[in-house]
């Protein structure tokens, strides 16, 4: 007597081996939502009194540069998991992207780019000029692998981190010696660092739906 076949599992996981990503794309779009917005509205009380306290915007070790950190390190995950499910076979510009990730979470927390620039007396802007040359080259690469919506979430993440780099270098005027925060400073400094949240989420977002595309394949 022959035993009965195995049942066939059913669901994207049996699809292509692999599970969908841990979490689904749009609950972590909506929890990164919710996040973002919540932590707006005391920021921009804390801008609207002159800065200070944990939720200081502008500030490292607060609630919202955690918050960023965190946010960053969602996008970390995300592109690990990407370079592991990934069925190209060009998987490297994943793992870079992780790295860097990783790494600028680091920065978000501590103000890492800060104390670089008091130690070397450069911007930090210019410091980073070969860490940013090569992530847009992984960037360029993953977009690649990407599709529709996909695409052009991980494109809105760029546009957001971008965006918030123009506001910072107009925040400040004059020679670095003599440096002073423009009028308007703290309505500006409030939305880059808004704009670099929503960056990472919309990073994050990118990756997970392509890892659910790839589970299904």
């Amino acid at each position: 007597m022959t035993s009965p076949a195995p049942a066939r599992p059913d669901g994207p996981a049996s699809a292509a081996g692999h599970p969908p990503p841990p979490v689904r794309p749009w609950v972590f779009a909506a929890g990164a939502a919710a996040l973002i917005a919540l932590l707006a509205v005391p920021g921009a009380l804390t801008v609207r009194r002159g800065g200070g306290g944990p939720f200081d915007l502008d500030g490292e070790l607060t609630i919202p540069a955690f918050a960023s950190a965190g946010l960053l390190l969602c996008a970390a995950a995300a592109a690990a998991l990407a370079q592991r499910r990934d069925p190209g076979s060009r998987r490297r510009p994943w793992a870079a992207l992780a790295v860097l990730f990783a790494v600028m979470a680091v920065d978000e927390a501590t103000g890492l780019h800060e104390g670089l620039e008091d130690l070397s007396a450069v911007d930090w802007q210019t410091l980073y000029v070969p860490v940013v040359l090569l992530a847009g080259i992984a960037w360029l690469l993953g977009l690649a692998r990407l599709r529709g919506r996909e695409r052009a979430a991980f494109v809105l993440g760029a546009g957001a981190w971008g965006a918030a780099q123009v506001l910072e270098a107009l925040e400040w005027t004059g020679p670095r010696e003599a440096e002073r925060a423009v009028d308007g400073y703290g309505i500006m400094m409030g939305a880059e660092e808004l704009l670099e949240m929503t960056g990472s989420a919309l990073f994050t977002l990118a990756l997970l739906l392509a890892v659910e595309r790839w589970s299904r394949r």
